[in-house]
């Protein structure tokens, strides 16, 4: 069995961006600062810290250049 390089890259940075997104969700970046953190909500959180919509939008334009890189792509004794 051959081994296709593409589908490795792949899986190598879907592991990447599961394990980035796992740590940003986890509270792997600790504030500079020493204060206390006021309590806020889950959805609040969601909204005003940017990192995690940044990573989503790279990840979904990621996705889509892929998928649209995937249909376009000719198959094995395709003619010109």
């Amino acid at each position: 069995m051959k081994l296709d390089w593409l589908e490795v890259i792949g899986l190598i940075a879907s592991i990447a961006v599961v394990c980035i997104f796992v740590v940003v969700i986890g509270g792997g970046f600790v504030p500079i600062t020493s204060f206390q953190a006021p309590k806020i909500t889950f959805f609040d959180f969601l909204w005003t810290f940017r990192l995690i919509d940044i990573l989503a939008q790279a990840f979904v334009l990621f996705a889509a250049a892929t998928c649209c890189a995937a249909m376009l792509r000719r198959e094995k004794g395709e003619e010109e």
